[in-house]
């Protein structure tokens, strides 16, 4: 089972480190993209709203506490990797720390033992976000989690604050209502209460003064009694902390809190690239609410262009047409009308708004109209002058429409490919020269040099006009199936070969 366990953990914490490359792609959930008539908003999506439709690609830095989201424009365009919206919306590392420290406390309850509070970082095992939470606080020096009496959760660490003491290898006794030990003179000093380590004693000239106890002298005497032992069990010079022999501060702080001051004291950096990409690619809105997000892409994009040419008739030396009856001589010469049709894009960086799925909201946005132009030209074709003699431009206030357009249709297979068109009579023309010319058809000529090689190809007639009822007509046989002669001609001179052998040898 134990296996088992840290096979899955393995495989998510695997998966949960890939979120960390900047340039990291995603299926990203993270802004809603909604148009509104000609405009777009781009703004957080909240857990609850549906995945956007794929095609998102994210990077989350881990220089800055920015994420980088790119996508399509909104409509069909020709513009290519450079027509993308790009958005880069500002992270609120307070909510990544909030995620963050719930996922690892979830995973730490789940490890903890019966009556035990403490858990060493190294016994947690966890899923998914969880590990990398758990790497950002191990890395910045958190030793062991305490689970609190409400079931939240502290993070030990050591206390930067605090100040050892080192020991002298003596031990010191303070006597109060009881023999206290301090592994320190000013250890002991403080253990004595205020209001008689205040009283001034004439004979060392000061209060709980630790010279004197380092001489084995009794500070006080009178109670509380202190004075130096014998050795300690701790040897000289070893540091002192919380009256523990080579002990440690500790400094014991809230789980979300420490995961926080750890970005506002060390700034961000990779392990919050790493949470934070994890976070929002399972759906957790991290950006901040009031600080504007940039929204950027092409001003101009081309949608769609179309060119007609007619021929005309021109008026020699000109570009104008001739007109209706015109009787004299004319130029050839070609009407070119051209209609192209641009997107005009206006971007409006706004702070995100969590506005409901589906549903404008405010945010960033983008307003798009539609632009199309229409140019007429006339080329004369024997001086190539060309002059335009129309323009026109008309605006929509709209995002053009993604036009259905016809595939064009591919050559009809060939189902069936003749391998020999001429039949066997094609074969064998192919065939015979370079059979007459073996080895063995030259033997047959030598063995046989009177047998002549021409004469006519044997023809008969099959008339079939006696039917009763009707002629079906005289038919010739013999012109259309002269080759097979020669074959048979070969077949009975190799059977006579083998023939005469057997005659000759047997067998």
């Amino acid at each position: 089972m134990r296996l088992i366990k840290s096979l899955f953990l393995g495989f998510f914490a695997l998966i949960a480190l890939k979120a960390h490359a900047i340039d990291q792609m995603y299926n990203w959930n993270g802004l809603e993209f909604v148009t509104s008539g000609n405009v777009t908003h781009v703004h957080p999506a909240s857990p609850e709203s549906t995945r956007l439709r794929g095609g998102w690609t994210l990077d989350i830095s881990d220089v800055e506490p920015k994420a980088i989201a790119n996508h399509d424009l909104p409509y069909k365009h020709k513009g290519g990797a450079l027509a993308k919206i790009e958005v880069r919306p500002p992270i609120d590392s307070t909510k990544v720390a909030k995620v963050a420290s719930g996922a690892l406390a979830a995973g730490a309850a789940a490890n903890l033992k019966p009556g035990n509070p403490y858990l060493m970082l190294a016994e947690v095992s966890c899923l998914f976000l969880c590990p990398l939470a758990l790497e950002a606080v191990s890395d910045w020096g958190a030793q062991k989690l305490k689970q609190n009496t409400d079931g939240s959760f502290s993070v030990l660490s050591p206390d930067p604050s605090s100040t050892p003491e080192f020991s002298d290898g003596y031990k010191y006794v303070v006597t109060w209502g009881g023999d206290h030990i301090a592994l320190t003179p000013s250890a002991a000093c403080s253990a004595v209460p205020n209001v008689i380590s205040s009283v001034y004693d004439p004979r060392w000239g000061g209060y709980c003064d630790i010279k004197y106890l380092r001489s084995g002298d009794i500070v006080t005497s009178a109670a509380p009694s202190v004075r130096r032992l014998g050795p300690s069990e701790c040897l000289i010079g070893q540091p002192v902390v919380n009256g523990v022999c080579n002990g440690e501060a500790v400094k014991e702080t809230p789980l979300e809190t420490y995961i926080q001051s750890n970005y506002t004291g060390k700034g961000w950096d990779h392990h919050w690239a790493k949470m934070t990409a994890a976070i929002v690619a399972s759906g957790g809105n991290v950006f901040t609410d009031g600080t504007s997000t940039t929204i950027t892409g092409p001003a101009i994009v081309p949608v769609s262009t179309s060119e007609t040419k007619t021929p005309v008739s021109l008026i020699p030396g000109t570009t104008t047409p001739a007109p209706s009856g015109h009787s004299g001589p004319t130029e050839s010469g070609t009407q070119t009308t051209t209609t192209t049709t641009t997107a005009h894009n206006k971007f409006n960086p706004a702070p995100m708004s969590s506005g409901s799925s589906g549903s404008p909201a405010s945010g960033p946005s983008m307003e798009t109209t539609q632009k199309t132009t229409t140019t007429t030209t006339i080329t004369n074709n024997v001086t190539n002058i060309t002059n335009i003699v129309n323009e026109t431009t008309t605006e929509k206030d709209e995002a053009p429409e993604e036009n259905a357009t016809d595939t064009p249709l591919t050559g009809i297979p060939e189902l069936y490919k003749q391998k020999y068109p001429d039949g066997i009579s094609g074969v064998w023309n192919s065939f015979k020269t370079k059979f007459n010319q073996t080895p063995f058809v030259n033997l047959i000529h030598q063995l046989t040099p009177n047998i002549p090689s021409g004469g006519s190809c044997p023809a008969w007639t099959i008339d079939l006009s006696w039917t009763p009822g009707g002629s079906m007509g005289v038919y010739r046989l013999g012109d259309d199936y002269c080759f097979i002669w020669p074959i048979l001609k070969i077949i009975i001179i190799i059977t006579a070969l083998f023939t005469a052998r057997r005659l000759v040898f047997g067998g």
